[in-house]
């Protein structure tokens, strides 16, 4: 499949994407988190972050300045909600449906289903046909998934009455997307620098490092919100303007040890371990299946699989509307025999056999 690259932000995927940022903390806290996030598996994050993340930095922190909120939409932003908030983009941008309020109800749940399954059904088939609009089967479905207590019934109270909180998440980005405009011109400059280095074929990126199939890909955005990685919708892909700076330390022969180090670290956990354990019998897996497998939550399992993706040690493919892990075995490769040649005896050190 051939894949259309767009040469520009999407403001609905930024603008959401920079809420939920915001969400998390003031601008100096999500850069020390994001530094502790990169150090996490080697790197000197703070070197880096100094390095390559200035326009990211300033993007966030005018974002941050200019943000419109009202009473009621820190909710929007926590939990479930702000799963389903990303989720439902897709039918807000591509059906041009943000500026309208005629919503068919049983689309929207449907909307909901769908997002839902992506991320958090266990096992079974979501409701479709008269099933979707079954409070029974609804309960049924959402009783299936990973959610707390809490959580499921926001869940269920989203999928019994979809349409308020679909209007609440419209008027939401509408209001922001002015903010998301001012911030990007704030970084214009760099930014044009960024996607260009970003070129026509970003997903030999993706290819290389995080993604198993990716002619499945049908389209690529480039990202300043989500910078530091790759994020896989349906078929669309948004593409970290920072994530190959990133990658490129494992091809950089000055800093093959720092890599090396990286994914040593990564491993260098029992419950990463323990992951990678699974991932490898199983061939595969996803956020939801790895929680039930090993008694962690999806909030645990999805941290523990950043590190493992940033370090080149898992790819991603989507399958059955879900995002699977499995473990890149060349990867694992390349660390041991990194670390045969380093430590495996004299005659590997001098080439002799």
């Amino acid at each position: 499949m051939e894949y259309k690259v767009h040469d520009q932000l999407d403001p609905l995927f930024e603008t959401a994407s920079l809420l939920l940022l915001c969400a998390q903390g003031d601008p100096r806290f999500v850069r020390e988190e994001t530094i502790r996030h990169l150090s996490e598996f080697g790197l000197d994050g703070e070197a880096f972050y100094s390095r390559n993340g200035k326009a990211y930095d300033k993007y966030f922190r005018v974002f941050a300045q200019n943000q419109k909120l009202e009473p009621g939409d820190e909710e929007l932003l926590q939990g479930s909600y702000a799963i389903f908030f990303m989720r439902v983009l897709p039918f807000l941008q591509d059906q041009s449906q943000l500026e309208r309020r005629d919503w068919d109800a049983q689309r929207l749940t449907e909307v909901c289903i769908h997002a839902c399954g992506i991320y958090f059904e266990e096992e079974g088939e979501p409701p479709t046909g008269q099933a979707a609009g079954d409070a029974r089967a609804l309960m049924e479905f959402v009783r299936k998934t990973s959610l707390d207590e809490a959580d499921r019934w926001r869940a269920f109270e989203l999928l019994c009455d979809p349409r308020p909180s679909f209007l609440r998440m419209a008027a939401l980005l509408e209001r922001n997307l002015p903010a998301q405009k001012k911030a990007q011109q704030a970084v214009a400059k760099p930014l044009e620098a960024l996607i260009g280095r970003m070129g026509t074929d970003p997903m030999r990126l993706g290819g290389a490092y995080f993604v198993k199939k990716p002619e499945d890909v049908a389209c690529v955005w480039p990202s300043l919100a989500v910078a530091f990685g790759l994020l896989i919708a349906d078929e669309i892909c948004y593409c970290g303007l920072l994530c190959e700076p990133l990658m490129e330390l494992s091809q950089s022969k000055g800093e093959a040890d720092q890599m090396l180090a990286a994914r040593l670290k990564a491993l260098g956990d029992k419950t990463r371990l323990a992951i990678m354990d699974e991932l490898a019998r199983r061939g595969g897996s996803y956020n939801a299946e790895l929680a039930q497998a090993l008694g962690l939550t999806p909030a645990t399992i999805s941290h523990h699989l950043d590190l493992l993706l940033t370090a080149g040690l898992l790819e991603m493919r989507q399958e059955d509307k879900r995002i699977y892990c499995s473990v890149k075995e060349r990867a694992v490769e390349e660390a041991a025999e990194a670390l045969r040649r380093r430590f495996g005896g004299q005659e590997n050190r001098t080439g002799k056999t």
